[in-house]
């Protein structure tokens, strides 16, 4: 699992998108 994909789930999760951060 990419980290990346870890924090698109959590930005799901909280409803913002930091998977561009």
């Amino acid at each position: 699992m990419h980290p990346h994909a870890y924090l698109a789930a959590n930005s799901s999760k909280l409803g913002n998108n930091t998977e561009t951060h």
